[in-house]
């Protein structure tokens, strides 16, 4: 297992070689790192932005199983987080045998 400095100075490495435009990685690869890295809390709003639908359609996922219920604050505030809500789908793409399209999920 890599130490933490070890780590920490990959990402030094990396963010010098894209601040340079010399990281070989492109934008699509490299918004996949970050969503892997950083916990997005998205509201209703934000998830039905994020998967284009309404929020009708939104409870209807959620009754069904295509999307997981939201979690909750203790001000009853309802969240999902991203990547989560994203893995959850992938799952339910996979298990009933649905393809991405356009970078959008296709259990809509």
């Amino acid at each position: 297992m890599k130490s933490p400095k070890f780590i920490a100075k990959i990402f030094r490495e990396i963010a010098d070689k894209i601040e340079a435009e010399t990281c070989e990685v492109d934008t699509e690869e490299l918004s996949f790192l970050v969503d892997k890295f950083i916990h997005i809390k998205l509201n209703i709003e934000d998830t039905c932005k994020e998967l284009n639908t309404s929020r009708a359609t939104l409870n209807r996922m959620i009754a069904d199983g295509r999307v997981p219920p939201p979690k909750k604050t203790p001000g009853e505030d309802k969240y999902w987080w991203k990547d989560e809500l994203l893995a959850h789908i992938d799952r339910y793409n996979r298990k009933h045998n649905l393809d991405k399209l356009n970078n959008r999920v296709t259990c809509l």
